[in-house]
């Protein structure tokens, strides 16, 4: 009897050392430790929170099948930025989700790992469609307190079949900085198409490999403003295709840029200014196309 039971407890002792809680307790990268250091800059003023860094990289072979990594901090200023820093992302049985990380950087440099208990998922969209496969994760961080940072990593596999995305760079708090790198497969020229923003020229570290760099975005905050268009009507991004099927290969000796097949919305004309509470807050706009995905940041103010 006491054997098994010897043998009992070294099994779960066993069992707690491989348990997924433990695997999981690891320190913050060390692009998030940096990222938390950024002082808050003066332009933010008083807005609960900031986001401090959101860098994306995107690879795409010559099949269209792309993966997408993103990480980004916000720092809360206010109790009531805490409902900012639920990072979320999309996925669905074509888009799939390889991880989602999280850490909470306090004041004083301690960290916290956000472990399952910390996400949710649920439904993607209200909708009448019976069957839905697009689900939404979104993190519920630990220690989320005024002066915390909270930095998010995560990788997923894009839709195959999509051939265009959105760069969305303005949130309803204000961006320190914001990157966009895209690798494209050898030979495979780039298009790019900016709404409500003056166009960045990106940087080329190598060939194929683009990345543009964004600082100091103003907030577009309608929390308080009513009867105002959607969104997407108002807020600065960019659209480019990521297909080597949309855009096509080089030319030699072309110097006229590519000319991309964007799937542009119907109403291209931009949207009538007639109330200054809100049109203030926007620069002159460029033309508009049909955007997807909601930005990044959580809306929540719990």
């Amino acid at each position: 009897m006491n054997a098994r039971l010897l043998s009992l407890a070294v099994l779960a002792s066993l069992g707690a050392l491989a348990a997924p809680g433990w695997a999981k307790d690891k320190p913050a990268p060390d692009w998030a430790v940096e990222a938390a250091k950024i002082p808050t800059p003066v332009f933010v003023k008083d807005a609960s929170a900031v986001l401090l860094s959101d860098e994306y990289l995107i690879t795409v072979d010559t099949q269209n099948n792309a993966v997408e990594r993103e990480r980004w901090a916000i720092r809360i200023l206010k109790p009531q930025g805490r409902g900012r820093a639920h990072c979320s992302i999309g996925y669905d049985v074509d888009q799939k989700l390889n991880y989602f990380r999280a850490w909470t950087i306090k004041a004083d440099g301690a960290q916290i790992q956000a472990q399952d208990s910390d996400f949710s998922d649920h439904g993607g969209a209200n909708s009448a469609v019976l069957l839905f496969t697009e689900r939404t994760r979104t993190l519920n961080p630990p220690a989320n307190d005024p002066g915390s940072v909270v930095v998010c990593e995560t990788e997923e596999q894009l839709r195959p079949y999509v051939h265009e995305e959105d760069w969305d760079f303005q949130h309803s708090i204000p961006v320190v900085s914001e990157a966009l790198e895209i690798d494209l497969p050898p030979g495979v020229a780039h298009a790019e198409s900016w709404r409500k923003f003056t166009p960045v020229a990106p940087l080329q570290p190598e060939p194929n490999h683009l990345r543009w760099e964004i600082k100091e975005v103003p907030a577009l905050n309608l929390e308080d403003i009513h009867a105002t268009p959607a969104w997407s009507a108002l807020s600065a991004r960019m659209a480019y295709p990521r297909s080597p099927i949309l855009i096509g290969p080089a030319t030699p000796n072309c110097t006229s840029p590519p000319i991309p097949r964007l799937m542009w919305s119907p109403s291209s004309a931009p949207w009538p200014i007639t109330s200054p509470s809100w049109a203030e807050k926007i620069t002159p706009t460029s033309t508009a196309f049909t955007r997807r995905s909601p930005p990044p940041i959580s809306n929540n103010l719990s």
